[in-house]
């Protein structure tokens, strides 16, 4: 990358470069120049698709890939009906890493994400980007403060970058307007910084009672299917591809629709605060 965010301005040089004659992309193509597949090598475009229906710019941009890839069932019924083509890998994750604990263990993980053993813990892996979050930060709190109000016991875990350098809220002060700081823990930013391992991620993910995120769309969720591997249930929002990757957990109806702020004429969900809380409660009995 040399001055713009994606590669955008360096792709073709590096592909001349090596002699390319396939570049596969795996990203959002929305966020890529017009010409990216229109000249010096042929593209395939592995990308998300987190709205409903799909986007006109991401209509636009893909006519120029030589092969459409998506990794959802969802993404391929929307790109089908909007009349695009396209074959299915879907994302997975290493189940030989990724396991359940024994009772005893996964009481011991939470040393690792400073709770208390007794705790009903609540958590959230997820990317703090964009404003509003599109991982639902708002509504998670929210349903956290209804529900940790009736169980003294509840805690909460969150998983992500906590200031505002890639245009999220500061999750610490939106912790403390919600009313929910001292009951919630939050990942240390410099092992974050730094990337925490897979072990380290298996028994964080085994330390928790019911992983949630009530995210505005999904173009999958690794973290999803990442908890349940761990044998962790999941609440997520019935949308996008989140509906197909909740095996064991909680599908969270939308309250309400909104425009995709990053690729207008399409929409996104927002879950219904409500039925969250719910859900908590079916996890903790």
């Amino acid at each position: 990358i040399r001055n713009y965010a994606w590669g955008k301005d360096v792709i073709h040089d590096h592909a001349a470069d090596f002699g390319t004659d396939v570049v596969i992309s795996l990203l959002d193509i929305w966020v890529l120049a017009d010409d990216f597949g229109g000249r010096g090598f042929r593209w395939v475009a592995y990308f998300p698709i987190d709205t409903k229906p799909v986007a006109p710019v991401v209509l636009r941009k893909i006519s120029k890939a030589y092969m459409p890839v998506v990794y959802s069932q969802f993404a391929k019924r929307e790109c089908e009906a909007a009349g695009l083509e396209v074959d299915y890998i879907p994302h997975g994750v290493e189940t030989r890493l990724y396991k359940p604990y024994r009772p005893a263990d996964r009481r011991a993980a939470r040393e690792i994400i400073a709770m208390p053993a007794d705790a009903f813990v609540v958590g959230t892996v997820a990317a703090n980007k964009g404003y509003p979050p599109r991982k639902g930060f708002s509504q998670l709190f929210d349903a956290f403060r209804i529900f940790s109000d009736r169980h003294a016991d509840a805690r909460l875990y969150v998983h992500s970058l906590l200031t505002q350098e890639h245009g999220g809220p500061d999750l610490v002060q939106l912790a403390e307007a919600h009313g929910i700081r001292r009951k919630t823990n939050f990942v240390d930013p410099y092992k974050l910084h730094l990337g925490i391992d897979t072990e380290t991620m298996c028994a964080i993910y085994n330390a928790m009672d019911v992983f949630c995120l009530p995210s505005r769309g999904e173009g999958f969720g690794l973290p999803i299917i990442e908890a349940q591997a761990c044998g962790t249930p999941v609440i997520v929002t019935d949308w996008t591809a989140m509906t197909e990757l909740c095996g064991s957990g909680w599908l969270i109806p939308p309250a309400a629709r909104d425009d995709s702020l990053s690729t207008p004429g399409a929409w996104q969900a927002i879950a219904d605060v409500g039925a969250i809380v719910d859900a908590l409660e079916e996890a903790y009995k």
